[in-house]
C-alpha cells in the first residue's frame, strides 16, 4: 500500500481508476476514425488491434490498443451492483470519439492503449491526509489487477488503482 502518489484518474464506464502518473505516456483523443487501430485475427477479445503512435517527437511505436470491458471478470466488476444507467449511449458514443490512455512498460520499451470513457486528470493523493488507501479486497477474480482502493475524503467515491504490469499482462505484450 502507497503513502503518497501522483496518479491519472479516469473512468471506465461508470467506475474511477487511477493508474501511476509515471506510467502515462501520453492521452489520445480520437475523433471519428483519426487513429488508425488494425484488428487482429484470433486476438484475445480484449484487443481492439495494433497501431502505430507517435510516442515523442519524431519516434513512432506499433501498440497494442485493448478494452478492459472485455475481459468477463472486469465486464462484470464494472457492472455489479450498477445501478445507474449511463447517460448516454456509450457503445454508440465509443465510435464517435474514443479516449486512450497509453502506458508504458520502460523495462521493455513497450506500450499500451486503454480505451477509457473519460479522463478526469491528474490528482496527488497522500495517504491520511486528502485520502484513505486501502488494500484491495478479493473481488470477483479481479484482485491482482488492482493494487490499492483510494477514497479521497469527503466523498465515497473508490478509485481502483491499476497494476500496469497486469495490464500489459492482459494486452499479450508483457
Amino acid at each position: 500500500m502507497q503513502n503518497k502518489e501522483r496518479y491519472l484518474v479516469f473512468q471506465i464506464d461508470n467506475k474511477s481508476f487511477a493508474i501511476d502518473i509515471d506510467r502515462v505516456k501520453k492521452v489520445i483523443k480520437e475523433k471519428g476514425n483519426s487513429l488508425k487501430i488494425t484488428p487482429l485475427d484470433q486476438a484475445p477479445k480484449q484487443v481492439i488491434g495494433i497501431a502505430e503512435v507517435e510516442i515523442t517527437q519524431n519516434e513512432k511505436k506499433l501498440i497494442t490498443f485493448i478494452d478492459l470491458r472485455k475481459i468477463s471478470d472486469v465486464e462484470d466488476f464494472l457492472h455489479e451492483q450498477d445501478i445507474r444507467k449511463p447517460e448516454h449511449d456509450a457503445v454508440q458514443d465509443e465510435f464517435k470519439r474514443r479516449i486512450f490512455v497509453v502506458i508504458s512498460y520502460p523495462e521493455k520499451e513497450e506500450y499500451v492503449g486503454m480505451l477509457v470513457s473519460k479522463v478526469e486528470g491528474i490528482v496527488d493523493f497522500a495517504n491520511g491526509k486528502n485520502a484513505i488507501f486501502y488494500d484491495v479486497p478479493n473481488i470477483k477474480g479481479v484482485r491482482d489487477l488492482f493494487s490499492d482502493v483510494i477514497i479521497p475524503h469527503g466523498t465515497e467515491r473508490k478509485i481502483f488503482v491499476l497494476r500496469a504490469e497486469k495490464i500489459f499482462e492482459i494486452s499479450s505484450v508483457a
